[in-house]
């Protein structure tokens, strides 16, 4: 554009195409995982292969397995909040070296301590999944490989972690979805749930087949 002649006098000029906040979003999200030394580099790259739709991020299912595991191990009283010290000396013990630990600390506005299911629901939001995908990996992650349900009273917490990370959810879909998977007011009914259970509620019929 030849700023001479294309001046912008106001606001209304500039039209911002309607996926440039989602691109921009995952640009920063993929920054903040592999802290590039050179930003420019790594950007021309990153759109380079994104125009090729050939930039997939993704951590392994096993290696979140793993990760949960070794936060069991250290978390012998179940008590659950853990010091960042703790949590990024875990993270990078479990196989997690290659990451920006620091980065996505800030990046996630965390405190000096935290609930490591928590750290670990949000490292699974920074691979965008539609939430179907994510509440399927959730269940993936924290079920035991001999039961692949969960708690009501865990589930419950991991959903709310999982949703505050979400952008754009349908409204009122986190109190809907706790309605739906068996909840009666304030009280947890005593019961464990699998996936397939919640796709059969109905509940997550609210995203269309192109988010699923």
């Amino acid at each position: 554009m030849d700023v001479q002649t294309e001046r912008m006098y106001c606001a209304e000029q500039i039209n911002v195409p309607l996926e440039l906040p989602e691109i921009l979003k995952a640009f920063i999200k993929q920054v903040v995982l592999e802290n590039p030394q050179n930003l420019v580099e790594f950007g021309a790259r990153y759109f380079t292969e994104l125009a090729n739709e050939t930039m997939d991020f993704e951590f392994p299912l096993e290696q979140f397995r793993d990760l949960r595991l070794a936060f069991e191990d250290i978390d012998t009283d179940s008590q659950f909040i853990l010091s960042k010290e703790t949590i990024g000396e875990v993270v990078i013990n479990a196989g997690f070296s290659d990451l920006n630990f620091e980065g996505i600390w800030q990046h996630a506005n965390f405190g000096d301590s935290l609930n490591w299911k928590e750290f670990i629901v949000f490292l699974t939001s920074l691979q965008s999944l539609p939430v179907p995908d994510a509440l399927n990996y959730i269940f993936e992650i924290f079920s035991s490989e001999e039961d692949s349900s969960l708690t009501l009273a865990d589930l419950s917490q991991l959903a709310d972690f999982l949703f505050i990370r979400q952008e754009n959810l349908p409204e009122n879909f986190a109190s809907d979805f706790k309605q739906a998977i068996g909840f009666t007011g304030d009280d947890i009914p005593e019961k464990n749930i699998t996936f397939s259970e919640i796709l059969e509620s109905g509940i997550l019929d609210v995203f269309t087949p192109s988010e699923q």
